[in-house]
């Protein structure tokens, strides 16, 4: 940002940390748009990094537009919860048939997992993420 962004402030001012950084992070958007080449990138970068006064980062960015990025496009949407659990409940009916066979001596048991097969073949393709 320059003295001309910031009113009712005249002269140089000095340039911060976060102001080097916020210029550094507009030069590697730039680069990565292909804005920028890489020997373009690295001379703006040193100088970003050497500058002490804003209009200093002012005279880097000049010839680039102002924001390269825009808005964050948006991710996949979430799976609904009541899928996720769906899934981790018809998954293990398998393990709670073999323990219940055990625990009982019954093979009625092993009707649990075709019924959880059922359960997951019916619901939609969600997997729980992690």
């Amino acid at each position: 940002m320059t003295a001309e962004q910031r009113p009712g402030i005249p002269g140089r001012i000095r340039a911060g940390a976060a102001d080097r950084s916020a210029a550094l992070h507009r030069l590697g958007a730039h680069l990565a748009e292909g804005r920028l080449t890489v020997a373009e990138y690295d001379e703006r970068a040193g100088a970003a990094a050497r500058a002490v006064h804003l209009d200093e980062l002012g005279t880097l960015l000049a010839d680039l537009p102002p924001d390269p990025t825009g808005p964050p496009e948006p991710g996949p949407p979430e799976p609904p919860r009541a899928a996720a659990w769906l899934w981790w409940a018809a998954s293990g009916t398998p393990v709670a048939a073999l323990l219940l066979h055990l625990g009982t001596g019954s093979t009625w048991w092993y009707l649990l997992p075709a019924a959880g097969a059922l359960v997951l073949f019916a619901s939609p393709p969600v997997r729980p993420r992690g």
